[in-house]
């Protein structure tokens, strides 16, 4: 009741004199007890308001640069003039060390403006994806939030997994693959989730782009693209025609002098 009145009161220096008592009562209790014990206990935020813990972000030191990314420090968190002792208390009580779905709800709609964001957003969806948390509530297919290398904001499925044999079929394009800062923070399996076009959804045009370009540029074809263009006529896919009108008169096909 006391801590309650001088909270409301917003009276910094005796509240923080009552939660450093309280912190030091119930040290060895559990998170389970300090939250029956103390439900909906509003702590003091960096800016001197009085608000409830679970509203409030403490970024563990795995996410510190993904939420620093996002939020530029702004994001609602407890007031530095808390003691380090107290920081595992305020955590009991209900702040945050990983941002909610909720909170990256929040940045979803607001829209996601550049590379930071799309970094922090990938690298704090991928922790949440690994404690089981369900995303559904993110629009993490139907809106862009994915920058490729080319600093474009797009769509996951309008861009390919990277792998070496993607990247030999393909070439290396920016506009291709998400930035690799991006594509590093997310799994390949939540990559497979999101909807990342994968190898086995390679097209004959995004191999004659290849091509096309190898011979504008004059750079080597990989042996790749010739294996990928007959295992696909081997395996009877529809593509010999489309070979024969798309390359008819043009120069593709590499010599034993390495000519074009």
């Amino acid at each position: 009741a006391a801590y309650d009145k001088a909270a409301k009161a917003e009276k910094s220096d005796r509240a923080m004199e009552l939660l450093v008592y309280l912190s030091k009562q119930l040290q060895s209790r559990s998170t389970k007890d300090v939250q029956e014990l103390l439900p909906g206990l509003v702590v003091e935020d960096a800016k001197g308001k009085f608000r409830p813990a679970t509203e409030l972000l403490q970024p563990a030191a795995g996410v510190q640069d993904y939420v620093q990314k996002i939020w530029s420090g702004e994001h609602p968190c407890p007031s530095e003039s808390y003691p380090t002792n107290c920081r595992d208390f305020l955590i009991s009580l209900g702040v945050h060390t990983m941002p909610s779905v909720e909170q990256l709800r929040d940045v979803f709609e607001l829209g996601v403006t550049g590379l930071d964001m799309s970094v922090g957003l990938a690298g704090l969806v991928s922790g949440l994806y690994r404690e089981g948390k369900d995303l559904s509530s993110l629009s993490l297919k139907e809106q862009p939030w994915i920058v490729d290398g080319n600093g474009k904001v797009r769509l996951p499925n309008d861009l390919f997994e990277w792998t070496l044999r993607v990247d030999a079929l393909l070439g290396d394009g920016p506009d291709l693959y998400a930035d690799k800062q991006v594509r590093t923070s997310l799994s390949p399996k939540l990559k497979d989730e999101l909807g990342f076009k994968q190898l086995k959804e390679v097209k004959l045009d995004d191999v004659l782009g290849r091509i096309k370009n190898a011979v504008k540029t004059g750079t080597d074809i990989p042996f790749e693209v010739y294996r990928w263009m007959e295992q696909g006529l081997n395996k009877g896919w529809p593509i010999a025609d489309d070979l024969t009108r798309k390359l008819k008169g043009k120069n593709w096909v590499y010599t034993d002098d390495d000519t074009i």
